[in-house]
C-alpha cells in the first residue's frame, strides 16, 4: 500500500541544506509529542527553534511530518514498510532511520488519537424490539386496540456503549425503515476512491 503523492511530497525534510539535522530531531519530537497528546493537553504551543531556518519552512516541515506519520497509523504501516516507503522518497538514511524508530514506539498511540477526533455519532451494533398490543388505556381513546414498538438501539462510541430507547407505531416503524433504506441508497450512489 502507498500512500498519496501528496502526503509523499516532504521536500522540506529532505533536504539538509533546508532543515538542518539538529532543527529535524526537535521537529520530529515536537510533532509527536502534538500527535500523541489528547486534544484537552494540545493547548500549548510546541517551539522549534529555526537557527536561521525560514518560519514558513519550518511549518511546512512540521505538517508534512503530521501528514506523514498520520497516515502512515491510519493505513497501519509498521516499522519495516514505512521504512521501504521513505527509502524511495530521496531522504537520507539516518532521517529515514530516526523518523521510522519514532514512529514505530508511538503508533499506538497516534492510532488511540486518531479514534478520538470527529463528532461522528456511535455505531448500532445490536438492536432490540418487542411488540406491544394496548388493549385500552384511559384518557387516550386511540390507544384501544393498537400496537406499540418498543425499540432499543445499543450503540458503541469510543468503546463506551450506550443505548438509545424509543416506542412508535406501525406507521412510524415503516417510515423509519423507510428513511433507513433511502440513506443506504444515497450512500451506495457516493463514489469510493
Amino acid at each position: 500500500m502507498e500512500l498519496s503523492e501528496k502526503v509523499m511530497n516532504i521536500k522540506n525534510i529532505k533536504n539538509l541544506n533546508v532543515l538542518p539535522e539538529d532543527i529535524f530531531v526537535q521537529m520530529l519530537e515536537a510533532v509527536i509529542l502534538y500527535l500523541c497528546k489528547t486534544p484537552v493537553d494540545q493547548k500549548g504551543q510546541y517551539n522549534v527553534k529555526s537557527n536561521g531556518t525560514k518560519c514558513d519552512i519550518a511549518k511546512n516541515a512540521f505538517v508534512d511530518l503530521s501528514c506523514l506519520l498520520v497516515e502512515a497509523a491510519r493505513h497501519d504501516f509498521d516499522k519495516e514498510s514505512l521504512k521501504k516507503l521513505l527509502n524511495t522518497s530521496l531522504i537520507v538514511d539516518h532521517r529515514v532511520d530516526k523518523l521510522c524508530h519514532s514512529y514505530a514506539n508511538n503508533k499506538q498511540e497516534i492510532q488511540m488519537q486518531l479514534q478520538l477526533i470527529g463528532n461522528n455519532l456511535g455505531h448500532i451494533i445490536d438492536t432490540d424490539w418487542r411488540l406491544i398490543h394496548c388493549i385500552k388505556y384511559d384518557g387516550f381513546q386511540n390507544s384501544i386496540g393498537s400496537f406499540q414498538y418498543h425499540i432499543r438501539f445499543t450503540t458503541k462510541e469510543y468503546a463506551e456503549i450506550k443505548y438509545v430507547t424509543f416506542t412508535c407505531t406501525l406507521q412510524q416503524l415503516q417510515e423509519l425503515l423507510g428513511k433507513i433504506k433511502d440513506a443506504i441508497r444515497h450512500l451506495e450512489k457516493i463514489p469510493t476512491n
